[in-house]
This record gives C-alpha cells, structure tokens and sequence, in this order.
C-alpha cells in the first residue's frame, strides 16, 4: 500500500532544493531594468504602482518602443525593488 506523503514533508523537502540551489549557485541576479521616473514615462522602466506615486495602480515594465506589459506587484517589485 502506498502512502500518503503528507503537505509539511513535501514544503521541507522544496525548501531543502531550493537551499540546495542557492548553495550551488549563489542567488539570482535581477535584470538591470530601471525604475520609471513618473508614471507617463515611454523609455523602458518598470513602474511598481505599490511603491511608487501614490501607492495604488497597476504596475507595468515600459519596452523599448514605449508599449506597456501590465505586471503584478510580485514581478515589478523583483525588477526595481532594490532600487527604489
């Protein structure tokens, strides 16, 4: 019979990898994305509405040809919350 693994042994077995991941090969880098100066900007940036203006919004990474990619606050604060 087959048993169940239960969830708390598969989060501490994903943890250990993870770990083990950082160990080998040291932490991630972020890509060099700058934030944007003011919500209206058309040069490429990324906007995190959460820290950025007034707080509320949506966040968005502005591309090169001045086209907006809405993100959620998880993917614009990874990019320029270190820079912020």
């Amino acid at each position: 019979m087959k048993r169940k693994t239960t969830t708390w042994r598969r989060a501490a077995a994903g943890l250990w990898a993870a770990s083990l991941l950082l160990t080998v090969n040291g932490p991630a880098s972020t890509p060099d994305i700058r934030p944007c100066d003011s919500e209206d900007q058309r040069t490429e940036c990324v906007w995190d509405a959460r820290h950025q203006g007034n707080g509320i919004g949506a966040s968005f990474y502005v591309t090169d040809n001045g086209t907006r990619v809405y993100l959620s606050h998880a993917f614009a604060h990874y990019f320029v919350g270190a820079q912020l």
